[in-house]
């Protein structure tokens, strides 16, 4: 099994060494937040999404991911954000519609906020998807 260096904060390294098997540990969290991710920006696409939308709201939500929990209020921080749209090339028309769709909850909201949250922690593989179409 291949190996890898990585640098830890004091933190996150005292919660694994609590871990019976930190390895399978991270192994699965990695597939599982990986595999959520991929089936949320297909969901996103087939609600129509492009590359240039789901930028947009990665670019406006950054940071507000880690702080909101309740994800449909993610539209309501489109909605106060007009500029994103402008900046990205999306229609202020359009970029209202996919933040009320947003702001209505249910799985267009589950899904923008696991596509931000992956987008924002590093993901590059996701990063290239989102930007392919």
């Amino acid at each position: 099994m291949p190996r890898k260096n990585i640098n830890l904060s004091d933190a996150t390294a005292e919660q694994l060494r609590r871990l019976d098997n930190a390895s399978a540990y991270i192994e699965k969290s990695i597939d599982h937040r990986w595999a959520r991710a991929v089936m949320a920006l297909d969901y996103l696409r087939s609600l129509g999404w492009r590359s240039n939308e789901l930028l947009a709201a990665c670019d406006i939500l950054n940071g507000l991911w880690l702080h909101v929990h309740a994800p449909e209020w993610h539209g309501s921080s489109m909605t106060d954000g007009p500029e994103y749209a402008d900046k990205w090339g999306v229609p202020r028309d359009r970029w209202q519609t996919l933040a009320d769709n947003v702001s209505a909850g249910g799985a267009t909201a589950f899904c923008l906020d696991l596509v931000v949250s992956e987008f924002w922690t590093g993901n590059s593989y996701l990063n290239r998807m989102i930007r392919e179409k």
